[in-house]
């Protein structure tokens, strides 16, 4: 006679071992001997579940689950699988609630703990997020996940500081993980510091070599970080691994604009916009690489389709109006940076812009107080100083603007001050140029 209880431990053990190798089919085989044996074996109802939830059975998983908790109703395992059933198909509220239920029937289950916070996480609760996965991390503070979870809780709520602590400590728990330096990178750069991004980026990189995203990710450091070249070697190598992607075209062709390499930049920005016609950059970037090549009907094209996509966008706006202060359109050009100004009172280059397009309408007093401006956000920009003392020389203003110019001189020593105050006012009253470009 067949030892039932004998054959029945003897199946889960199996399935157990095939569902770690990843032989699902071959678990779920097991696991449903092992009920037909045992019709009344809760525990092989919920192990069968999570064998049909790995597989993508979100129906026959929540079936069986739901089978598992009438047979054994304090069965807690089976609560937080029903409640990871509920939240892979969308139903949150469900999810929260068997989360809870498994909580309450065992209330040290720190993993019922984690996936109440994650779930909380999705639906933008940061606050209770962040108290679930506390208590995760209280009852086990080896738990790599639930300190990943809290991290994107943490940004969730803006304190990136205590992301990236808590990427830390994921880090010192398993240091071979790429993803996790990738995640603390891309909160190191969030914050501007360039150089701790890069070290986390090398890391990804050393760990998974073939790690696409990571070599995007820091060839836009390298070039934040004035190694354009660098940026290009990551760049084409994040190419070789996402040759579809519209961002990583994009960013390199930054890189080749900053090498000089203006064709080569034009066509990575071309090969960006026909990936994704709906991705602004490129036709911003494309757009700046024309007007240097002054080909200023594609450029002012170029800016109007980046607009269309982003409407309130200072810098496409701030360059249109380069674009078309070069087509000689000065009206418009200050229409465009007037623009950029209210949107971002901040942007210091469309306010030393608009100034420029005063000064060529001959508006000097509207010149002089954008450049003004420019001196108050940047004490120690030579060219403000410039264009200042040559619109007071146009007015007449000669004192005032002697003590510009001698600012100017000053902080640039090697432009500014080439030549004498007067020898700077009798060509700018004689042709009426000095005005100097951001």
């Amino acid at each position: 006679m067949v030892n039932t209880t004998s054959a029945v431990e003897s199946l889960n053990l199996s399935a157990r071992e095939k569902r770690l190798r990843g032989d699902f089919d071959g678990a779920l085989a097991d696991y449903t001997k092992a009920i037909e044996l045992h019709p009344d074996f809760a525990i092989g109802y919920n192990n069968r579940g999570f064998a049909r939830l790995a597989m993508k059975d979100i129906a026959g998983a929540l079936a069986d689950f739901e089978k598992a908790i009438s047979l054994d109703p304090k069965l807690f395992n089976a609560y937080s699988n029903r409640g990871d059933a509920h939240r892979v198909r969308g139903d949150l509220a469900a999810a929260i609630n068997d989360y809870t239920k498994a909580i309450e029937l065992q209330p040290d289950f720190a993993i019922g703990y984690n996936n109440r916070g994650f779930t909380k996480l999705a639906m933008k609760d940061g606050a209770g997020a962040l108290a679930d996965l506390d208590k995760a991390i209280s009852l086990d503070p080896n738990f790599a996940d639930a300190y990943v979870n809290r991290a994107e809780a943490h940004s969730l709520r803006g304190d990136v500081a205590a992301a990236i602590d808590d990427y830390t400590k994921v880090i010192a728990l398993k240091p071979a993980n790429a993803m996790m330096h990738f995640k603390r990178a891309e909160l190191h750069f969030k914050l501007g510091n360039f150089p701790l991004a890069l070290e986390d980026y090398n890391k990804a990189v050393a760990l998974t070599p073939t790690f696409g995203a990571a070599y995007l990710a820091r060839g836009v450091v390298q070039r934040k970080l004035g190694n354009p070249q660098q940026a290009l070697e990551d760049l084409d190598r994040a190419i070789e691994f996402k040759p579809n992607s519209p961002p990583a075209f994009c960013h390199r062709g930054l890189a080749k604009r900053s090498l000089g390499d203006l064709p080569g930049a034009l066509a990575d920005f071309s090969r960006a916009i026909e990936l994704n016609p709906k991705y602004p950059e490129p036709w911003m970037n494309r757009g700046a690489v024309r007007r240097a090549l002054e080909d200023l009907a594609n450029s002012l094209a170029d800016f109007d389709a980046a607009l269309a996509l982003k409407p309130d966008w200072p810098d496409a706006l701030n360059n249109r109006g380069l674009a078309r202060q070069a087509a000689g359109d000065l009206s418009g050009a200050i229409a465009d940076f007037s623009r950029a100004i209210e949107i971002a009172p901040d942007l210091r280059v469309a306010w030393n812009n608009r100034g420029l397009a005063h000064h060529a309408q001959k508006d000097y007093d509207a010149a002089i107080a954008d450049y003004t401006r420019v001196i108050a956000m940047k004490p120690d920009q030579a060219d403000a100083y410039g264009n200042r003392s040559a619109a007071r020389i146009l007015k007449g203003d000669m004192e005032v603007a002697a003590v510009d110019f001698d600012q100017a001189a000053a902080l640039d020593p090697v432009n500014a001050g080439s030549m004498t105050f007067t020898e700077f006012a009798a060509a700018i009253t004689a042709k009426e140029r000095g005005l100097f470009t951001d």
